[in-house]
């Protein structure tokens, strides 16, 4: 899994969009597809996004692990409905940016072209999701390919540091792909598992809408339900069982003679939803982020790391507190002590006066958020994933502006727990060991 899925990003740029008084609106086609939209006249491109909900790697079969990764794959290839030799020849006839992407809960289709060819972009779209034969030769080297890459993660440290902290801190979940498990189902998946997946994944149920750029409504409305007519017919909808977080308060190590320890570390907390959540992901930024407490206590002023970062990961499946670090084994007791002192605390030891300069500069970070119209659409796309209004949305400045260093200071403390801080460590054993796991 990707567990980056940081939204401080998102917040920061609704604030600068706001500032400079975007409007987003909700819209509904005569058919009844709800999407918003930023329209911005003369611009000559348009940006969409379509996200299909409940679905993602979390959807796959136990026994056809790797199937939707591997159908999206296929499917940006153009493997729908064309030899990638054919598809590349049809786009090469306009400048589109399209891409299909498989999250833990979502599959997303991202597409950026000029608002003369939208229609066309369109009809590529309908075609590559069309079910069509794909030889079980071109599965097989795209399974393949896909393996090798695998097979070269067992060997490297970080990869291999991921899948235990992973497989220790929440166990055989669904969020967590086994690189192992995969290697032993994915070559099985036949062109009917795709189809299978095809059929499940893109249906109007599941479908969230976001358009950003210089489109006409009408034409925009006609095009997108006529599309989503075309879509597959509603399944059941996957969910994925609640998180159940282990081996809380402990570090385990995982053997690998290499001369550099990595090491994860990570502990429950709270997902976008909570209303101290702004203020969290903001202290936690202050702690974790680039040229942050951590960085200048542990690799400034000691030299004990080579790098070192953590955040607040507000996914609603998993809410943490995540940290990586990479050290000499030796000072692997070391550098745990000085994490959870920073960390635990923050919010006594972060000043008045650091905080606001970090807030005044947070407010201005991410101006450029008005010219890029991928970044508008995915913090629009992000919103609606958590369910949130519009009002919401605009409230965002507001909000932003309201918060005193007091605020970020209460929800460091009330929601960072020391204590419930796992370490996930592979390298050479440092002295003494606590545990080890293969």
């Amino acid at each position: 899994m990707n567990p980056q899925k940081i939204l401080i990003l998102i917040w920061l740029c609704v604030s600068c969009a706001f500032a400079n008084g975007f409007l987003i609106t909700e819209n509904t086609t005569p058919k009844g597809q709800v999407y918003w939209a930023h329209k911005i006249n003369d611009l000559g491109f348009v940006t969409f996004i379509f996200t299909f909900k409940n679905t993602g790697v979390t959807s796959d079969p136990l026994d056809k692990l790797g199937t939707v990764s591997m159908l999206c794959d296929v499917l940006q290839r153009g493997g729908g409905a064309y030899e990638e030799q054919e598809i590349a020849k049809v786009l090469k006839n306009i400048p589109c940016d399209l891409s299909v992407s498989a999250e833990d809960t979502e599959v997303f289709i991202s597409v950026r072209v000029p608002k003369k060819d939208l229609s066309q972009a369109f009809t590529i779209l309908q075609k590559i999701l069309s079910k069509k034969d794909i030889s079980q030769k071109k599965i097989n080297l795209l399974v393949r390919q896909t393996i090798s890459g695998l097979e070269q993660s067992l060997h490297d440290p970080s990869a291999i540091a991921r899948q235990l902290f992973y497989k220790q801190f929440i166990g055989d979940h669904p969020l967590n792909s086994q690189t192992k498990k995969l290697l032993t189902t994915l070559p099985a998946l036949t062109h009917k598992d795709l189809t299978r997946a095809l059929q499940n994944v893109f249906q109007k149920r599941n479908l969230q809408v976001t358009l950003v750029g210089d489109y006409e409504p009408e034409e925009w409305d006609q095009l997108l339900d006529t599309f989503t007519d075309k879509l597959y017919s509603d399944t059941k909808l996957t969910k994925i069982p609640k998180v159940q977080f282990k081996n809380l308060g402990q570090h385990k190590h995982g053997e690998y003679d290499v001369p550099q320890t990595v090491m994860f570390f990570a502990s429950p907390s709270i997902d976008t939803t909570h209303d101290d959540f702004l203020p969290f992901a903001l202290g936690m930024e202050m702690i974790g982020g680039s040229e942050s407490e951590l960085f200048k206590e542990v690799r400034e002023k000691r030299g004990l790391v080579y790098y070192i970062g953590a955040s607040a990961i507000g996914d609603t499946n998993f809410p943490v507190v995540l940290g990586q670090a990479g050290f000499l084994p030796e000072k692997t007791t070391e550098v745990i002590n000085i994490i959870k002192d920073v960390m635990g605390k923050a919010h006594t030891n972060l000043s008045d006066k650091k905080i606001q300069e970090y807030l005044k500069s947070a407010k201005h970070s991410f101006a450029f958020a008005r010219t890029n119209t991928l970044q508008i659409a995915e913090l629009m796309q992000k919103t609606q994933l958590l369910g949130r209004s519009l009002s919401w949305l605009s409230s965002y400045p507001e909000r932003l502006a309201q918060l005193k260093p007091s605020n970020i200071r209460k929800a460091l403390k009330d929601h960072i727990d020391v204590n419930k801080l796992i370490f996930i460590t592979v390298g050479r054993s440092p002295e003494p060991i606590l545990a080890k796991v293969q």
